[in-house]
């Protein structure tokens, strides 16, 4: 037995619990944040919008590539009081939520067929997994060249990114699947 690891022996007295683990586990206390503690993970964030702020309004920091936090607060209520605001942001949410489902269909038929098929695994995931190590931003350019700068770049830029956590857990999950099955 390792030396981490103890026996219940029971007794008359009141029963011991059983001590399993390394040290460290078994010293290590539960983590809680206190009534105030979530306040400790803000002090940074607002101590780079307060030098942001500062930056901006005494001109280090062009005011047309990086403006103050209050103008961008300011301008996104504006936008929202004109209405522009929820314009884009409807424009917005339509392009990922048809990215979403483009890409989810085809990585439900090819996670179903590479998951199911081992010969159609054989021959699409080797180039599957070869496009999937190529970064987003590259593909912008290419988007952008054979798709325009229109809808239909932006959304096959979403499609991509929600392409392959669907397609490599679908295809995973079915041959895991179909692994215990066939047991």
């Amino acid at each position: 037995m390792s030396e981490s690891s103890s026996i219940y022996v029971p007794t008359a007295s009141a029963p011991t619990p059983v001590v399993t683990g390394t040290p460290t586990q078994q010293s290590a206390t539960p983590r809680t944040l206190s009534r105030w503690g979530w306040l400790r993970g803000a002090i940074l964030p607002a101590a780079l919008l307060l030098v942001w702020e500062v930056l901006a309004r005494v001109g280090v920091l062009p005011p047309n590539l990086l403006p103050a936090p209050s103008r961008v607060l300011a301008t996104i209520w504006q936008m929202a009081l004109t209405g522009e605001l929820w314009e884009h942001l409807g424009i917005t949410l339509w392009r990922v939520g048809l990215g979403f489902v483009v890409g989810s269909a085809l990585a439900t038929v090819f996670g179903a067929l590479t998951g199911y098929s081992r010969i159609l695994n054989q021959l699409l995931d080797p180039l599957l997994q070869g496009i999937r190590n190529i970064p987003s931003l590259a593909w912008v350019p290419l988007f952008i060249l054979w798709m325009g700068i229109y809808e239909t770049s932006k959304v096959v830029l979403i499609a991509v990114g929600v392409f392959f956590p669907v397609y490599l857990n679908l295809m995973s999950g079915i041959q895991g699947w179909t692994a215990s099955w066939s047991k």
